[in-house]
């Protein structure tokens, strides 16, 4: 295990047939706290931080990663689909080495659009960008504004949402809705 994909919530402003919150007991879920951290430390290369949709709690997740700021060794990932009123706080960015952004219909794209301009005009140089596309997006509209991003399409909803080999899912001792 090198990567902790770390459920921070599991509210979701969507209702993807598909989700892998449904598919896992989110609350049964190994807990990442400090102990496991300090015992793990050495092992750990990534944490992405997923839900639910953790920009839905914006405040909070500024404040979780602010606990993590002395971890200069681990790159933190934020997972995403929640792209329709961007970021209320874009700052909450500078706490991320990398976003991953998902696009799960069409009707996604006009929102990623004012997105990905936003993520441009900040000029964020040191950051890794994945673009997650699920089959049958047309992505012409955003082609042009899409340089500094790895785009991976096809993706389609699988039962039981398998990890890869080197991540195990967490969860936080406490959820950020709470």
């Amino acid at each position: 295990m090198d990567t902790i994909k770390l459920v921070v919530t599991k509210n979701c402003n969507r209702s993807c047939s598909g989700c892998c919150n449904k598919d896992h007991d989110i609350d049964s879920l190994p807990i990442f706290d400090s102990d496991y951290f300090k015992k793990h430390k050495k092992e750990i290369k990534n944490i992405i931080i997923t839900g639910g949709e953790p920009l839905l709690y914006q405040k909070k997740l500024s404040q979780l990663m602010i606990n993590f700021l002395d971890y200069k060794d681990i790159k933190f990932i934020l997972y995403t689909a929640y792209v329709k009123d961007y970021f209320k706080n874009i700052g909450i960015l500078s706490f991320f080495d990398g976003i991953t952004l998902t696009l799960h219909e069409q009707s996604d794209i006009s929102d990623a659009m004012e997105f990905l301009f936003k993520i441009k005009q900040y000029n964020m140089k040191n950051k890794t960008f994945f673009l997650n596309v699920f089959e049958g997006i047309d992505l012409t509209e955003i082609h042009d504004i899409l340089d500094n991003w790895k785009v991976r399409t096809g993706y389609k909803w699988i039962k039981d949402c398998p990890l890869p080999k080197n991540e195990i899912l967490m969860r936080l001792p406490k959820f950020l809705e709470e």
